[in-house]
């Protein structure tokens, strides 16, 4: 039985390691944040990431362990910018900023704002913690961060 019939309409929320989140909306849709990449275990995590079904990949920056694009489902589209995007129940804001770390700091990084069901999730990647007025306005209210965990 696949996972789409298991579906029972609710707002779901999967976590898959690192900063890796599913969303699944009351329409069904099921979007996928920062897969991460692991070749033959050469990097930190003890496996590889696993067979996701998504509709759409977000990715917050070009770093291995945010950027596996090639792990989504044939047929799932795929954000990498900022931009404001919209898909049957779910409007995403895409605002760019920088990515945390001194070595890191000209390197960008985009924050994701999922909005659905009247709950507002911010994905941060790897933002850097003290992002600008004009950043935060951009992001505007929400209800939920969520960040990577070491």
């Amino acid at each position: 039985m696949s996972a789409a019939s298991n579906f029972d309409g609710r707002l779901t929320l999967t976590y898959y390691g690192h900063s890796a989140f599913r969303w699944q909306t009351a329409a069904g849709l099921r979007v996928l944040a920062d897969p991460y990449r692991n070749i033959v275990e050469r990097y930190w995590f003890t496996h590889l990431f696993p067979d996701v079904e998504c509709d759409l990949g977000l990715i917050t920056h070009a770093h291995f362990d945010h950027a596996a694009a090639e792990r989504l489902p044939e047929g799932a589209s795929l954000i990498r910018m900022p931009g404001e995007f919209a898909n049957r129940d779910m409007n995403i804001r895409g605002v760019q900023d920088l990515h945390s770390g001194t070595r890191n700091r000209e390197f960008p990084n985009v924050m994701y704002r999922l909005e659905t069901g009247g709950i507002s999730f911010l994905h941060l990647g790897d933002n850097r913690a003290d992002w600008p007025a004009d950043v935060a306005r951009s992001i505007g209210e929400i209800s939920a961060r969520l960040m990577c965990c070491w």
